[in-house]
């Protein structure tokens, strides 16, 4: 744990919700739990409140309701905060934050609907605020683990999450829980039944290929460790694939650990809230069956690619001079990707270092964002998306 990461972090990349903490109760919670919300009803807090995870553990959640610029109706925000203000007596309240006492535990609410977040920032800004309060209040010595729990309203967190996390090693910069969809309409969780088979098939596919960015970015099963997340610089400002970008970060400075006795269940349902993720794919899905069409996958042979790729990255630092009598152990399309890459840049920025150093740079160049994009080269040049079906006859 760096106390001055997390001093340097909270004094000059903090959001501005951190300055109104400074006569925050002395409370102490044993976990900061946090949630963006976005046109959401009150069912997942009272959800929440009525769990062994509550009732069990004294929480803070940390509750920002928020809407982007350009949204015109803010009635279900409202309708939120006024049910969430009315589960407990206010026990304090600084400029957009609402602190509500509970028997259990505490949920500091964050207005950032009367005062709308940039759309182009939208749910990344939202969770950062969320963070960087936890994060603060950790600093304070007001929350005990040293790890933040990020999730979402549509996540159902089991009771066994809090003392899981104080299992977890402190080398661990950024974790994932195992997870599940469920809907009871059927069309919608059979939509989802594929989009998961999808996300799971991907992350099998980069475990295959032994690549070192083998894990689930999905925003609500996350859990990062303090000073980490300090380290990178918190949440980046997206309206989608904050996730994603943090992770990628994380990774990079510590070990990323699946919390596998851990389950959350996610509620399967389609929505436009952002322009890709989750909700978009179930959407697509449902269109496309409408359709008559099949939801496609990774070609298998992009991993098998990706493999071979991997396995010549350690022939590179004694080639680095003659990189085209490297690319000879290449395929012609995984030439073709890196190059598109700039991994010449790459090198020439790296000629002088060190083997161990080299090696160490060329994992977090080649990351998790530049795997992808690999990967949807290779998808663009020869190896187009396919059924299910035809996967499982390529063995993946």
């Amino acid at each position: 744990m760096d106390k001055r990461v997390i001093a340097k972090y909270l004094q000059h990349y903090a959001e501005s919700e951190v300055a109104s903490l400074d006569n925050f109760p002395a409370e102490s919670y044993h976990q900061a739990v946090c949630i963006p919300a976005y046109e959401e009803t009150p069912q997942f807090i009272e959800q929440l409140l009525s769990s062994s995870l509550w009732t069990t553990n004294r929480l803070l959640l940390v509750l920002v309701i928020n809407q982007p610029d350009n949204a015109t109706d803010s009635k279900a925000q409202e309708q939120l905060a006024s049910f969430v203000c009315a589960v407990g007596p206010i026990v304090w309240q600084q400029n957009n934050l609402t602190l509500i006492s509970s028997r259990h535990g505490d949920i500091l609410v964050v207005d950032r609907f009367t005062r709308p977040i940039p759309h182009k920032q939208g749910v990344g800004l939202a969770r950062k605020i969320a963070c960087d309060i936890s994060l603060a209040l950790y600093a304070q010595g007001l929350v005990d683990s040293r790890f933040i729990i990020s999730t979402d309203a549509d996540a159902s967190l089991p009771n066994n999450y809090v003392n899981e996390l104080k299992t977890v090693s402190s080398n661990v910069s950024v974790g994932y829980c195992e997870f599940y969809h469920y809907s009871a309409n059927t069309a919608v969780h059979v939509a989802n039944e594929l989009y998961e088979q999808a996300l799971r098939y991907y992350v099998n596919g980069l475990i295959e290929a032994k690549s070192h960015y083998a894990f689930f970015t999905i925003g609500s099963i996350l859990f990062f460790e303090m000073s980490a997340y300090a380290k990178v610089r918190g949440f980046p400002k997206r309206s989608a694939g904050e996730d994603f970008y943090l992770i990628n970060k994380l990774a990079k400075i510590g070990e990323v650990k699946s919390l596998t006795k851990v389950h959350i269940e996610l509620e399967a349902r389609p929505s436009n809230r952002v322009p890709f993720g989750t909700g978009p794919a179930v959407q697509k899905i449902l269109a496309l069956k409408q359709q008559q069409q099949d939801y496609l996958y990774y070609h298998p042979d992009v991993f098998k690619q990706l493999r071979l790729l991997l396995e010549s990255f350690p022939l590179l630092f004694a080639k680095r001079h003659d990189l085209d009598s490297w690319f000879k152990g290449l395929t012609e399309v995984s030439r073709q990707a890196l190059q598109a890459l700039n991994i010449h840049r790459f090198v020439s920025a790296n000629l002088n270092v060190s083997q161990s150093q080299f090696d160490k740079q060329l994992v977090h160049w080649f990351d998790a964002f530049k795997t992808l994009k690999y990967i949807h080269f290779l998808r663009d040049n020869g190896y187009p998306d396919c059924p299910f079906e035809a996967t499982k006859t390529n063995n993946l």
